[in-house]
C-alpha cells in the first residue's frame, strides 16, 4: 500500500493520456499539505468539497494532468480568489485548504498560464 493512501487515506489515481500536462512540484506540494492539514482538522472545519478532495488527490499523487483537467482547474480558481479575503485565512480556513489543495498560488498561475490566461498572484 501506498503510504500517502495510508497516512491521509487518500487514493492514487493513475495518470491520464495524451495530451496532458505536468504537474509543478510546487502545486504537488500545495496539495499534499492541504490534504495534511484537513486531515488534522475536526470534521466541523475541514474544507474541499468531494471534487476538491479528488482534485488535490489527483495533483498530490499524479505527475501529469489532462489539459481538460487543467482548464478545470482554472475555472475553480478564477470563482474562488475572493476566498483569500475571507476571515480566517491564516488559521487554515476551510476556504484556505480548499484553496490549497486545488494548488495554491502556484496552481492558480499553472493553470492559468495552460489556459491561456494572464493572472496576478
Amino acid at each position: 500500500m501506498d503510504p500517502l493512501e495510508i497516512i491521509l487515506d487518500i487514493p492514487r489515481y493513475p495518470d491520464p493520456p495524451r495530451p496532458r500536462v505536468r504537474i509543478p512540484s510546487g502545486v504537488r506540494a500545495n496539495a499534499l499539505i492541504a490534504l495534511a492539514v484537513r486531515a488534522t482538522m475536526p470534521p466541523s472545519r475541514r474544507g474541499m468539497t468531494d471534487a476538491g478532495v479528488e482534485t488535490a488527490s489527483k495533483l498530490a499523487t499524479r505527475e501529469w494532468m489532462s489539459v481538460e483537467e487543467v482548464r478545470h482547474i482554472a475555472r475553480y480558481f478564477s470563482r474562488h480568489e475572493i476566498d483569500k479575503s475571507a476571515p480566517g485565512w491564516e488559521s487554515w480556513s476551510k476556504g484556505r485548504q480548499a484553496w490549497m489543495g486545488w494548488g495554491g498560488d502556484e496552481g492558480w498561475a499553472w493553470a492559468a498560464d495552460e489556459a491561456g490566461w494572464e493572472v496576478e498572484t
